[in-house]
């Protein structure tokens, strides 16, 4: 797995954005304590967001199948 919720292991923020606002939302984690985990895809490349916010980290797929209990699509 690369996916790590490090705080210091998120991309750059101007980064972040840029795949909030162009990638493609394959779904969502179970929200929990008002948290929830985003999973995203750009181009082949996958990353896990937190709450829809710029705080996003590399993922790979493995990761997106277990993360993402509510699929979009």
């Amino acid at each position: 797995m690369i996916f790590s919720a490090k705080w210091d292991d998120r991309i750059p923020e101007s980064d972040a954005e840029k795949i909030i606002e162009t990638a493609t939302v394959l779904g969502y984690s179970d929200s929990e304590k008002d948290c929830y985990w985003t999973c995203y895809q750009l181009d082949d490349k996958y990353y896990i967001g937190l709450n829809d916010e710029p705080n996003i980290w590399d993922a790979d797929k493995s990761d997106i199948d277990d993360y993402n209990h509510n699929p979009q699509g």
